[in-house]
């Protein structure tokens, strides 16, 4: 991994202040301190702290923000601003928060990443995954200004090329600009040059310009359900969205009906889906198999509209699962005799018009009357090639993947090795009045999974080999699920 390089980074820069001094640090505590001692002892507005490591990095309320993996940018900006009034101290620091998301939401969308969004009060996420946190911090009068200057700082997390998908503490909640760019390698330095760039213009905009800039980002519309968390005593609620003030509080309604008004430096939100993407967990699942779909799942699906859940014996002989259920996944399964009447409901639920993924498991095991021939891989190798789209990624064969052949009423959507001349590897047929889509490998299996895989050997070759396109993985999923829920 490069380290940073100032020296690009400036050459990319068009600001007048912004980024034009920079401090970089291998690793610190956090550039949150450093750059308010920085800025008491005379730094000029726009120079950056940076460290590729920060051991104490911190958020709202000092919550621990994770700043320990090298390939994102940990920053923070010293900043000039007028002195505010006890009443618009907050509103200026929040006023600030919002102009730095503002600035990477821009750039994320320019790049084609449309669904980054501002998440109240100070994130930014992508399909209900953070990639980025921003905290202003006030300190005091700037030493020797005659102009009532006061001293703020404005810190940045911004993750950028690390596969955060894959970190055992942010499973399932957090992401990255690679993560949402194919793979793809990104130029720290343009990113942060970007940035900066456009962090001036939204710095010369009044209040009330950048609340109705911000109105075109906000994650929270009215009448949305979400559950709300007062951040100091740990109270969870259910509540709906009725609107953001001027002054960046959030005004929710709760289950009695009464209105609250919520400040951004007590409460924070979560999207509260209506919708349910059900794992089945159930006896004939391999069980191990089932948690690491449910895993995949909570970090490629827009968990800010879908729940994922297990759906197990229990919630399928209840059958309230349906009023929500969206989609089911079912991997691959442990054929016992007289078990498969545990599936009629999910039989039930696809060919009534609900959608179906299964994943190495033959259809017609559960749809006696779905035609797809199918037939067992011969692949001697124990990694294989998927090609989607005009993609690749890296799969690994465990023995018994499936491929088709499917009739015209079924879609291919993957191939093996060689769109050309490969055999399909995942298809999309009609289900009386849904949708089935069926993948003939282990989808689900990553380079952090290999180890969970009964017999096979050379397990650092097999992990290189599958963590080289295990983004592109993800990928692919998504592109299932697009198929499948619309």
């Amino acid at each position: 991994m490069q380290n940073f390089s100032c020296e690009e980074f400036q050459g990319l820069l068009t600001t007048s202040f912004t980024g034009r001094k920079i401090i970089y640090k291998d690793v610190t505590d956090t550039t949150m301190d450093d750059a308010k001692t920085g800025g008491l002892q005379g730094d000029p507005q726009g120079t950056i702290y940076l460290a590729e490591i920060q051991n104490k990095a911190r958020g709202m309320k000092n919550h621990r923000w994770v700043a320990l993996n090298r390939g994102n940018l940990y920053l923070s900006v010293v900043l000039h601003r007028p002195s505010p009034t006890s009443k618009r101290s907050l509103m200026e620091r929040f006023d600030l928060e919002i102009a730095g998301a503002l600035a990477l939401i821009c750039m994320l969308h320019e790049m084609g990443i449309k669904d980054a969004c501002l998440k109240w009060p100070n994130d930014v996420w992508v399909k209900g995954h953070k990639l980025a946190g921003f905290l202003a911090e006030h300190g005091g009068p700037v030493p020797g200004s005659d102009n009532g200057l006061d001293l703020f700082v404005l810190g940045m997390g911004i993750n950028v090329n690390s596969d955060m998908r894959r970190h055992p503490e942010l499973l399932g909640i957090a992401t990255s600009i690679r993560c949402e760019n194919g793979g793809e390698w990104v130029s720290r330095e343009k990113v942060l040059a970007d940035v900066c760039n456009r962090l001036e213009y939204y710095l010369g905009l009044s209040h009330e310009e950048i609340f109705t800039e911000t109105s075109r980002f906000l994650l929270f519309q009215p009448e949305q359900q979400v559950k709300a968390h007062h951040v100091l005593d740990g109270i969870k609620f259910p509540a709906t969205v009725q609107g953001l003030t001027g002054n960046w509080r959030m005004i929710v309604r709760d289950n009695k009906g009464e209105q609250m008004d919520l400040h951004p430096s007590e409460y924070s939100l979560r999207p509260m889906p209506s919708k349910t993407i059900y794992v089945y967990n159930g006896k004939m699942a391999v069980p191990w198999k089932a948690r690491l779909i449910l895993d995949s799942l909570h970090s490629v699906a827009d968990t800010s509209k879908y729940f994922v859940d297990a759906l197990n014996e229990e919630k399928l002989t209840e059958e309230i699962w349906k009023r929500d259920a969206v989609l089911v996944v079912v991997g691959e399964l442990c054929q016992r005799e007289g078990t498969l009447e545990s599936l009629a409901a999910i039989q039930r639920f696809t060919t009534d018009g609900g959608s179906m993924l299964l994943i190495k498991t033959k259809a017609d095991l559960i749809f006696s009357n779905l035609d797809v021939p199918v037939q067992t891989l011969n692949q001697t190798s124990s990694l294989c090639e998927v090609l989607f789209q005009d993609k690749k990624f890296t799969t690994l064969i465990t023995g018994g993947e499936l491929t088709f052949n499917p009739d015209a009423g079924s879609e291919v959507i993957g191939y093996y090795n060689n769109k050309e001349t490969g055999s399909p590897s995942a298809v999309v047929t009609k289900v009386g009045a849904g949708k089935c889509a069926v993948v003939g490998f282990d989808v689900e299996i990553t380079q952090n999974d290999v180890d969970k895989v009964p017999n096979i050997n050379k397990l650092d070759e097999i992990e290189d080999s599958l963590s080289r396109t295990s983004i592109l993985r993800d990928d692919f999923l998504c592109h299932v699920l697009s198929k499948l829920i619309h």
